[in-house]
């Protein structure tokens, strides 16, 4: 098995658990997988998928719980 067979292999286990609604270990279980395998390809997969989304801008509400400040906050993004 190639790595991209592995991986898309992987990957349909994954997604096949998120929509099973079991725990990673019981659906390791079901499905007769090793859970260190599957917990490292979930963790690899879903971490790859988050690093290709772009950020997002935007505004952010900050709250100050009963307190005046009398100063000025500069805030800047990274």
């Amino acid at each position: 098995m190639t790595h991209q067979e592995r991986e898309q292999y992987w990957q349909q286990q994954v997604t096949e658990w998120q929509t099973s609604g079991l725990s990673g270990m019981a659906f390791c279980k079901q499905q007769a997988l090793t859970y260190h395998q599957f917990a490292y390809w979930r963790q690899k997969l879903l971490a790859s998928a988050s690093s290709t989304k772009e950020p997002v801008a935007g505004f952010a509400t900050v709250a100050y719980p009963n307190t005046v400040i009398a100063n000025e906050i500069d805030v800047s993004a990274p």
